[in-house]
C-alpha cells in the first residue's frame, strides 16, 4: 500500500472519529439539560451511585483475584 493511501484512510477514520466525537458531545448537553429540566436530581444521584459502586466491586474483584492467584499454590508444586 502506498504512503498517500495510507495517509488518505488515517484522514477518513481521523474525520470519522471526529465527528462521532461531535456528536457524543451534543448527546450529553441534551442528557444533561434533559436531567435539569426535568429535576431528576434524584435519578441523577442514582445513576451516579450505581456507577461508583460498579467500579468499587469491579476493582475489589480484582484485587481478590489478584490475592488469590499469590495465595493458591501451583498444581506443579503438589506432585510428588
Amino acid at each position: 500500500m502506498r504512503i498517500s493511501t495510507k495517509l488518505i484512510i488515517l484522514e477518513l477514520l481521523g474525520g470519522i472519529f471526529g465527528w462521532i466525537w461531535i456528536g457524543a458531545y451534543i448527546a450529553s448537553l441534551y442528557f444533561l439539560y434533559v436531567a435539569l429540566a426535568n429535576d431528576a436530581a434524584s435519578a441523577w444521584h442514582t445513576a451516579m451511585n450505581g456507577g461508583l459502586n460498579l467500579l468499587l466491586r469491579m476493582q475489589q474483584s480484582d484485587e481478590s483475584e489478584q490475592l488469590e492467584a499469590i495465595e493458591t499454590p501451583s498444581v506443579e508444586a503438589n506432585k510428588v
